[in-house]
C-alpha cells in the first residue's frame, strides 16, 4: 500500500500471492491488498465508455496456452454458447508463447475479436485499455491468474457499470478479484463452500467445466500407439497434470503408485504427461530400473494430448494432488479412470462414482484388475460416462451459464467489501503448503527488478520451474546483463 511505483506495487502483489498460495498460510484472499489497488483504480483515467452491445461477453485472461485445462475451458465455453457473441482480451501474453489457434477460431466464429496486451507494456496503460474496452460489453468474465490485480484496477471504480463475473479455476488457491466479482462461477460445490468459509463471499454459482462441443476426431487405440511408438500389446497406464500435482509429500508420492504397477507385469507401461525427468530425477532412476517402462513425455498441444489418452488402457489421476480436466478428457476418449481423494477434494461427478478409490492401495489394486479384465474397464465407464455427461455436456453447461449471467444482471456491478472469517491454518492448509512449495525465484525476481528495472520475469520463472537448480545461475546471468 505504501509503494509509490505502480509496476513495483503489482510485482509485490504477485510475490505476496505466490507466498499465500504456496506456503499453506490459510489465507485465500486479501482485503488489504485489494483495497490498495482500488485506490489506484481511482487514479487511472479511461476513455468514455461506448454503447453497450446486448448479448456480448468479454472473456478476460492473463495468458492463453496451447497446453493444460485452463485455456480449454474458455474455448469450450465459447463454442458451447451460440446465443452470445464472445470477445477475448489477454492482459499479459508472453511473446514466447504461441497463441492457441482453436481459441482464436472460437472467438471469431462467435463474432467477437481478440485483443492482446503484452506484459512489457506499462501497467496503467493496460488498465486504462482494459477498462475502456470492457465497458461496451453486456458482461465481463474473468479467467485470470491468481496473482493478476489488473481487473481490480480496471473494474473497481463507480464509473464502470458492467457486471463482472469470475471463473474460479483455482478454487483451492489464494487469488485476487473478490472486490470486483459480482458473481463467482465455481468448478464444484467444494469450491463454493470454500468461497464462503475462506473468502467471505457468497455470490457463487456452480458452473463446472464445459465439455467439448466438437465431435471427437481421435485416432483409434492402435493408431495412437503407433504414433507414440508404444507396443501395440502393452498395458498402458497414463496420468497427466501440471508438475506441482506430482510433487512428493510426506507419505505421498506418485512413484508409490507407479512402481507397484510396473512390478506387476513386464508388459505394463506407466506414462506421465505434463512433466519430464528433469522435473523429477527420481522418475528417471525408476525408469532405468524398469527398462524405460516409466515415461515422462512433457507438455504437448491439446490435440496431441488427446491422442495420447486414446493410447491408454487406464488413466489414473494426478497424485498427491487430483486434477480437474484430465479424467473428463479421458472418459471422452472412452478410457476408464481412477482417482484417489485428498484434502483438495474432487469434482462433483467423481464423488461416489466407480472412479473413486478410498486409498492409494485400492487405486493400484483396481488398476491391475482393469489392465487384466476388459469387463472391469467397461463397468467403470458405464458408471462414469452418464455422470460426466450430466455434469459437463455443452447444453447442461450453457443452462448453468444462463443462471450465472442472470444473477449478475439482476445484481448489477458494484465494488464489494469482504471480510474472510478469521481462523488458524488447519490440516487442509498444511496439505496446500506441502503441495506447492514456496518458489524463491519469485523473491529473486523481485530483488532483480528492484535493482535493474523491468525484464521478462515470466520467461525466467518458467525456466526455473522446470529446472529449479538453475535458479542461482539465471539470477547471476541476468544481473550481469542488467536484467535485459
Amino acid at each position: 500500500a505504501a509503494e509509490g511505483d505502480l509496476d513495483r506495487q503489482v510485482e509485490l502483489a504477485r510475490v505476496a500471492a505466490a507466498f499465500a498460495r504456496q506456503s499453506g498460510s490459510g489465507i485465500f484472499c486479501s482485503p488489504a491488498i485489494e483495497a490498495a489497488f482500488l485506490r489506484r483504480a481511482a487514479e487511472i483515467p479511461a476513455a468514455a465508455p461506448g454503447t453497450v452491445r446486448p448479448g456480448t461477453v468479454l472473456m478476460v485472461m492473463s495468458e492463453a496456452y496451447f497446453w493444460g485445462g485452463h485455456t480449454r475451458a474458455v474455448e469450450r465455453w465459447i463454442e458451447a454458447d451460440r446465443s452470445r457473441r464472445y470477445s477475448l482480451v489477454v492482459t499479459r501474453q508472453r511473446v514466447d508463447v504461441e497463441f492457441p489457434p482453436r481459441l482464436k477460431a472460437a472467438v471469431e466464429a462467435s463474432g467477437g475479436t481478440v485483443e492482446t496486451m503484452r506484459d512489457t507494456e506499462d501497467t496503467a496503460t493496460r488498465v486504462a485499455r482494459l477498462r475502456a474496452f470492457s465497458s461496451s460489453f453486456e458482461f465481463v468474465v474473468l479467467h485470470v491468474h491468481h496473482d493478476d490485480p489488473l481487473p481490480i484496477m480496471a473494474y473497481g471504480t463507480p464509473d464502470f457499470t458492467r457486471p463482472v463475473g469470475l471463473y474460479d479455476h483455482l478454487d483451492y488457491s489464494f487469488w485476487y478479484g473478490v472486490s470486483v466479482a459480482d458473481g463467482i462461477g465455481e468448478l464444484r460445490e467444494w469450491g463454493s463452500a470454500l468461497a464462503r468459509l475462506r473468502r467471505g463471499t457468497d455470490v457463487s454459482t456452480v458452473l463446472g467445466i464445459p465439455g467439448d462441443s466438437r465431435p471427437a476426431d481421435l485416432p483409434d487405440r492402435a493408431a495412437a500407439r503407433r504414433e507414440l511408438g508404444f507396443p501395440e500389446d502393452a498395458k498402458i497406464v497414463m496420468s497427466a497434470g501440471a508438475v506441482y500435482k506430482y510433487r512428493p509429500m510426506p507419505g505421498r508420492d506418485f512413484l508409490k503408485l507407479a512402481v507397484p504397477l510396473l512390478e506387476s507385469s513386464p508388459d505394463v507401461l506407466v506414462v506421465g504427461l505434463g512433466m519430464t525427468f528433469d522435473d523429477f530425477p527420481r522418475w528417471r532412476t525408476a525408469s532405468e530400473r524398469f527398462g524405460g517402462r516409466l515415461k515422462a513425455l512433457g507438455r504437448m498441444p491439446h490435440d496431441r494430448f488427446m491422442s495420447c489418452l486414446a493410447a491408454a488402457d487406464v488413466v489414473i489421476d494426478s497424485w498427491p494432488v487430483p486434477g480437474f480436466t484430465t479424467l473428463a478428457d479421458a472418459v471422452a476418449c472412452a478410457r476408464p479412470v481412477l482417482t484417489c481423494p485428498t484434502e483438495a477434494g474432487l469434482m462433483d461427478w467423481m464423488r461416489g462414482s466407480a472412479a473413486e478409490c478410498v486409498t492409494p492401495e485400492e487405486l493400484v489394486r483396481r488398476t491391475r484388475e482393469m489392465l487384466a479384465d476388459r469387463a472391469a474397464r467397461e463397468a467403470c465407464l458405464a458408471d462414469v460416462v452418464p455422470r460426466l455427461e450430466a455434469s459437463r455436456s455443452p447444453a447442461e453447461f450453457v443452462g448453468r451459464a444462463n443462471v450465472f449471467f442472470g444473477r449478475m444482471s439482476a445484481a448489477g456491478h458494484a465494488v464489494h467489501a469482504f471480510a474472510p472469517p478469521s481462523r488458524p491454518p488447519d490440516a487442509f492448509d498444511a496439505f496446500l503448503g506441502r503441495m506447492e512449495m514456496f518458489d524463491f525465484n519469485e523473491l529473486a525476481t523481485h530483488g532483480c527488478r528492484s535493482l535493474y528495472g523491468k525484464w521478462s520475469w515470466t520467461t525466467v520463472s518458467f525456466v526455473c520451474e522446470r529446472h529449479p537448480w538453475k535458479t542461482p545461475w539465471l539470477v547471476f546471468r541476468w544481473m550481469l546483463k542488467g536484467c535485459r
